[in-house]
């Protein structure tokens, strides 16, 4: 029993290992995705906390 479970393992290793990059490499890119929002929209939150302190004469 065992050597059957060795020899299918075998057989067929290289498409347990390549599903799982291909599951890592999308769930890369959507953090990856995610990161880049995350960081224009703190730009753009900063950008608008500074005119507004400019505008309210706080700064």
């Amino acid at each position: 029993m065992l050597s059957r479970w060795k020899a299918e393992f075998l057989e067929r290793a290289s498409t347990v290992f390549e599903k799982k990059t291909q599951e890592t490499e999308k769930l890369k890119k959507e953090y990856e995705s995610k990161q880049e929002h995350l960081e224009k929209l703190v730009g753009q939150l900063t950008v608008e906390v500074d005119w507004l302190k400019k505008k309210s004469g706080l700064k």
